[in-house]
């Protein structure tokens, strides 16, 4: 979860370092400059696809993952295979997580005590997310402008006297973000607390994105004591800025292990 979707007390724990280090991971300087953003026409499914397109008949989808147990010499993944959700159990060399933290700490059977002390403290939150094509779902939100995207805050008590800012929702025009050649309009709407999803909505989704605290930018400086050691491995925007470019990074650290770099990739 990026700096912009938590309360406004709870980005004053975070370290000043990582809120500029974001800032400029986005290029929020560069805007400032008279540069640019640069957009992936059709979103982040058509990335997702180049790089799965070499290894498609590897990839099982709708397979829910069990239990990850290690032997002396390898590592077995207990799964659920649909349609039965017979459990299978299936051998590797070793096993990359590339999801939350906390959920992979649910996952791995007989943790170490420095995988489980690292792991948990890594918090994620569950939010929802709607697509609809009904502008007024978000035209009061708009005062006038189109803008690509936009947060909606909600003001709470926080306790100490005063008001905190949280956001509470927020919406994407998918036509201009990622350049759709579409004649109707196309929101993507989500919820990032517990207000109602709008109605008129003909897709919702749900997902879980990682919280960023004191403890997990302290548990992010431990990563090397548990990826790489004993055939397991960690990675996801988490584990760095939370953004996409974020999980590019984890993911190549972990490829480093292997030998690989984004040169080798990207061939």
């Amino acid at each position: 979860m990026s700096i912009w979707t938590v309360d406004s007390e709870s980005v004053l724990q975070f370290p000043a370092s990582f809120v500029f280090s974001t800032l400029k991971d986005v290029g929020v300087w560069r805007l400032f400059r008279g540069g640019r953003w640069r957009q992936v026409s059709g979103g982040a499914q058509r990335y997702i696809e180049a790089l799965a397109e070499p290894m498609r008949e590897c990839i099982s989808l709708g397979t829910r993952v069990e239990r990850v147990r290690r032997e002396s010499d390898h590592v077995v993944v207990v799964t659920n295979h649909p349609p039965t959700n017979e459990p299978c159990e299936q051998r590797f060399d070793e096993v990359i997580f590339a999801i939350n933290a906390d959920t992979a700490l649910t996952l791995i059977d007989n943790p170490s005590s420095d995988e489980r002390q690292t792991l948990s403290a890594f918090g994620s939150t569950k939010h929802s997310t709607g697509i609809t094509h009904d502008e007024r779902v978000v035209a009061g939100y708009r005062n006038g402008s189109e803008p690509a995207f936009m947060h909606v805050d909600v003001h709470r008590p926080s306790g100490k006297g005063n008001a905190q800012t949280e956001l509470k929702a927020g919406f994407f025009d998918l036509r201009r973000l990622f350049r759709l050649q579409l004649k109707d309009p196309l929101f993507l709407w989500y919820i990032l607390t517990d207000q109602p999803c709008p109605k008129n909505f003909f897709a919702t989704f749900d997902y879980a994105t990682p919280v960023f605290s004191a403890t997990a930018f302290e548990a992010q400086q431990k990563h090397p004591r548990i990826s790489g050691v004993n055939r397991l491995h960690f990675c996801g925007a988490g584990w760095e800025n939370g953004l996409h470019e974020g999980g590019v990074v984890s993911a190549l650290k972990v490829a480093k292990h292997f030998g690989k770099s984004l040169d080798e990739v990207t061939k």
